[in-house]
């Protein structure tokens, strides 16, 4: 069995790291029959200041099938990171960030200056290059992006796309590069999907959340601001972990300035098997996001019979045909407002309809035999 050596910032049993975290982990989940995965990553979540209990910090961990180094911040100097690069010599190297320095960048340094194996090597930049992604913090993004290609850092690398969408984020940033491979992300592997749970709706009403870091890109903000104008009674509660303590702040000032039908709740973070319940008790899942490389949130919204309202940049195209939600430009607000208007005045039976519709058609987009070969192909063509 071929071995791929996985370098990602943050892993299970962490969930705070968002997107990656999780794309790594149903990719391992799907795929663990086929390869022999070693991954490497931080000993702690996104956030937090100690380690995971019950891991081996700094030394394999034997986690089902696959190895699991639990990197604490002194652990991932150059120095240990040459040693695991070396341990796996003749393995795939997967990397699954452009920018991170220490699980991107340092691995790369080290094969090009030859002081580690010269590898094959994958690299999913994991949404990065979306134009919301790019946006945030751009000089610094340019600066490293420039000293990348002067070096030829990233030569011979193998570029993973998830969608076409993002394999043309790739060009427009990077410029032609010799490989693109597309390979959709896969959903979580669900033994059994619980059934859907009616909600109680009552007309004029509307209890919506918002579910993810709060950080710019996840766009937290334009959600608030939506409900500026909002007429209806609305229950807004907002769950997740603060990323960015000032932009928390600056979405404070907006809550306090909302009407008085309109009202907003934090809740904290929520437990990764929490999740499809929490969404269970909402009629709306709002998400105007800047760019989603995927959006397993999305699809977790769906499979608890939660309708999405979402922005145009995600891949999550075409919901309204299936009745399963509804997404917009953000320049587009009013649309945002008369879709929770128009939610707001649904009776009971109407709102289960469209609940019923939201779990039909995420069941639906659970990973096919299509899916998980492509990216099985992924990794086969370059160990061959």
């Amino acid at each position: 069995m071929s071995n791929v050596i996985i370098f990602v910032d943050y892993y299970l049993p962490g969930h705070n790291g968002g997107g990656s975290t999780r794309s790594v982990a149903n990719l391992v989940s799907h795929l663990n029959r086929y390869f022999k995965f070693v991954i490497v990553c931080r000993d702690r979540d996104l956030g937090d200041t100690h380690p995971y209990k019950n891991v081996e910090i700094d030394r394999k961990t034997d986690i089902e099938d696959s190895e699991i180094y639990y990197l604490s911040p002194n652990g991932y100097n150059w120095r240990h990171i040459r040693r695991l690069l070396n341990q796996a010599q003749g393995s795939v190297l997967y990397l699954n960030s452009y920018f991170s320095f220490h699980f991107s960048v340092k691995p790369l340094l080290l094969r090009r200056f030859s002081l580690a194996p010269d590898t094959n090597v994958i690299l999913a930049p994991r949404g990065e290059f979306s134009q919301g992604a790019i946006s945030i913090k751009p000089f610094k993004k340019r600066i490293f992006m420039l000293f990348s290609k002067i070096i030829g850092l990233h030569n011979n690398v193998i570029w993973h796309a998830s969608t076409y969408h993002e394999a043309n984020d790739i060009v427009r940033e990077i410029g032609p590069v010799a490989v693109i491979k597309i390979a959709p992300d896969l959903p979580e592997r669900y033994g059994k999907i619980p059934q859907n749970i009616r909600r109680k709706k009552n007309k004029d009403e509307v209890k919506i959340l918002f579910l993810s870091r709060i950080s710019r890109k996840k766009n937290l903000r334009k959600a608030i601001e939506i409900l500026c104008d909002v007429e209806s009674t609305v229950f807004f509660d907002i769950y997740g972990p603060i990323e960015d303590q000032l932009y928390w702040d600056e979405c404070q000032s907006i809550i306090e300035e909302l009407p008085a039908n309109i009202s907003v709740k934090y809740c904290g973070d929520v437990e990764y098997n929490d999740v499809l319940k929490v969404f269970s008790e909402y009629h709306l899942f709002l998400f105007p996001t800047l760019g989603e490389n995927y959006g397993h949130v999305i699809i977790e919204s769906l499979l608890a019979g939660c309708p999405v309202l979402i922005s145009d940049r995600t891949p999550w195209t075409g919901l309204e045909k299936h009745g399963a939600g509804w997404s917009y430009s953000l320049n587009n607000t009013n649309s945002y407002r008369e879709i929770i208007e128009r939610l707001a005045s649904l009776l009971q039976t109407e709102f289960d309809a469209i609940s019923e519709m939201s779990y039909e058609y995420g069941k639906k987009q659970l990973a096919n035999d299509e899916s998980i070969n492509m990216n099985r192909e992924l990794f086969k063509k370059v160990i061959n």
